[in-house]
């Protein structure tokens, strides 16, 4: 069911919104967002959270600190345990009361186009090895709804300026 709701879905907003919707639910943590990069046009950004992390969308975080710099190198999930006391942490305040947190590469054609990221703000709470596991099966599924959104998005562009090109050469 899930599959086929994100694979539906081609309005970018939507799926990114569906994935972490998803994503909070398997997981059992409200907090996530969903960071987008790609190192050849330069372009970063939160494009979807929920929870504390809601302010967040549209920042465009450094890609030097916190999980997502480890993660841009190594393309694997990595969890830290009380993110908001890890030295290598992303510094903006509203990650002060992150506690337990999880991060997972979004792949699309063997590169690293973004990241998943949940934090608890429970103390007591941790991520246990098969969330990790979890999260990134998901996230192979969601790095490919992403890309048919993206695909069906530029079409549109390109249908919608053909036929603008069309209409003024008559």
């Amino acid at each position: 069911d899930t599959a086929k709701d994100l694979l539906c879905h081609l309005d970018l907003s939507e799926v990114f919104q569906m994935i972490l919707e998803r994503a909070a639910s398997i997981l059992g943590v409200d907090n996530g967002l969903i960071f987008m990069y790609d190192s050849q046009h330069e372009f970063r950004e939160v494009k979807a959270a929920r929870g504390i992390l809601t302010p967040l969308i549209g920042e465009k975080p450094q890609i030097n600190t916190g999980m997502l710099s480890s993660i841009l190198k190594t393309n694997e999930p990595m969890i830290v345990d009380d993110y908001s006391s890890w030295t290598k942490r992303n510094p903006s305040p509203v990650f002060d009361q992150v506690k337990a947190a999880l991060a997972v590469p979004l792949t699309i054609r063997r590169e690293v186009a973004g990241i998943i990221f949940f934090g608890a703000t429970d103390p007591a709470f941790h991520f246990a090895t098969d969330a990790e596991i979890l999260l990134n099966e998901f996230a192979s599924l969601a790095s490919i709804a992403i890309d048919n959104a993206r695909i069906h998005n530029e079409l549109q562009s390109e249908l919608e300026e053909r036929k603008r090109s069309e209409t003024q050469a008559l």
